[in-house]
Parts: C-alpha cells; sequence; structure tokens
C-alpha cells in the first residue's frame, strides 16, 4: 500500500512539473506572437517610409 501511494505522490509531482512546463511554454509563445507582430508593424513602418525617399 504504502508503495501505491509514493507512486501517486510522484505521478502528482511529475504532472504538476508538466503543466508548469507547459505554462511556461505558452506564455513564451504568447510573447512571440506578439514580438512578431511588433517586428510585422515595424516592417510595415519601415517600407513607408523608404517609400518616402524613393526618388521618381
Amino acid at each position: 500500500m504504502q508503495n501505491m501511494v509514493e507512486i501517486a505522490k510522484l505521478a502528482t509531482n511529475r504532472t504538476e512539473e508538466v503543466t508548469a512546463t507547459t505554462e511556461e511554454q505558452a506564455a513564451a509563445a504568447e510573447e512571440l506572437g506578439s514580438l512578431a507582430e511588433n517586428l510585422a508593424s515595424t516592417i510595415v513602418d519601415l517600407e513607408q517610409m523608404i517609400g518616402k525617399f524613393k526618388v521618381k
């Protein structure tokens, strides 16, 4: 019976670790998405600025 309790505790600990890791990965993915949006916006701004200086 003690073995089953230890296995259950170990499984619970591992599940909590996996959950924490998954949450960290989700937060990192969200941040990466935000950075990508900012980069895309910056590219558009730069293209517009460069367009103003092109000689016609």
